[in-house]
C-alpha cells in the first residue's frame, strides 16, 4: 500500500468506458503526467516516469527502486497480444 516504506502499488484493469473498465483514456497518458490515488482518505501523487507495452503472459517486468511507486495497466489499445504498462514515482 502507498503508506508503506518503498512500496509498489500495481492496479490492472480494463480501460474504456464499459461497466468493468475502471481507467479511461490511459493510452493518452505522457511522461511527467500525474496520477492522484486515493488511499484510507490520503491523496498520493505520482508523477509518470515511463510507459512501454509488453506482452500480454501474465508478467509484467518492474524494476523495483527504493522510491515508492505506483504501476497502472491494462490492454493495449494498439496491439490484442500486448498490455499497456505505465510506471510512476510518489512525489508527495
Amino acid at each position: 500500500m502507498p503508506n508503506k516504506k518503498n512500496s509498489i502499488v500495481i492496479l490492472a484493469a480494463h480501460s474504456g468506458n464499459g461497466k468493468i473498465a475502471y481507467f479511461n483514456k490511459l493510452n493518452e497518458l505522457i511522461k511527467g503526467d500525474i496520477i492522484t490515488l486515493e488511499y484510507k482518505n490520503i491523496l498520493y501523487h505520482y508523477k509518470i516516469n515511463n510507459i512501454w507495452e509488453e506482452e500480454k503472459n501474465g508478467y509484467i517486468h518492474i524494476n523495483k527502486t527504493e522510491q515508492k511507486q505506483l504501476i497502472l495497466t491494462t490492454c493495449s489499445p494498439n496491439n490484442k497480444n500486448k498490455q499497456l504498462v505505465i510506471n510512476s514515482n510518489l512525489i508527495t
